[in-house]
């Protein structure tokens, strides 16, 4: 990773510990383990704080301040089953109930804001037809020029958002393609026993 990124953390760097975490909580002896089960709660809180207008759960963070540095792309599989998977374990252990996020990070995935404005109107990110969910929405940038940007800027200047890129490199694109791992995931959230 370069040195100007050095900072950055990922959904992924938030979400699997943070099921780590209730998950040793629920699994500890007795009372469990309190201290693990309140940080999970301070990142399920924190990224539940963040999540965007539209459903969002955002791509990359700032390790320090625990902000956004950039919220590109936008995965499906962070949509319907990551932040499920995570949120759900934390409250099968007793933590606090985020299922609202949940629906929130859900109805994304049929009324993609980033989309609505585009010519020709909004693309579906869920083909039934065809039996597949796109992989993302993404800005299209060159060179992913944006997370860049918001990378060396946030470096040096924390929670700093370089707004402009926003209008430039704006967030229309639909990544065309469907991983194997996105459905197994779905049905680890989604199947797993939950009650």
């Amino acid at each position: 990773m370069p040195w100007y990124r050095a900072h950055v953390s990922c959904f992924a760097d938030q979400t699997y510990p943070l099921q780590a975490l209730a998950r040793a909580h629920a699994c500890g002896d007795g009372d469990g383990d309190p201290e693990a089960l309140a940080a999970a709660e301070a990142c399920a809180a924190r990224i539940c704080e963040l999540q965007g207008d539209g459903g969002q759960w955002w791509w990359h963070y700032d390790a320090r301040t625990g902000g956004v540095v950039e919220g590109y792309p936008v995965y499906s599989v962070h949509q319907h089953a990551m932040a499920p998977t995570a949120l759900f374990d934390l409250a099968d252990a007793g933590g606090t109930d985020f299922a609202a996020s949940v629906r929130k990070g859900l109805r994304w995935m049929t009324d993609v804001p980033e989309l609505a404005g585009r010519p020709g109107g909004q693309e579906p990110l869920i083909l039934d037809e065809l039996g597949v969910t796109w992989r993302k929405v993404f800005r299209g940038d060159p060179k992913k020029a944006v997370r860049a940007a918001r990378g060396l800027g946030t470096r040096v200047v924390p929670n700093l958002r370089l707004t402009p890129l926003d209008r430039v490199y704006r967030p229309v694109s639909v990544d065309r393609e469907c991983r194997p791992y996105e459905f197994g995931w779905m049905l680890h959230a989604w199947q797993g026993g939950r009650v």
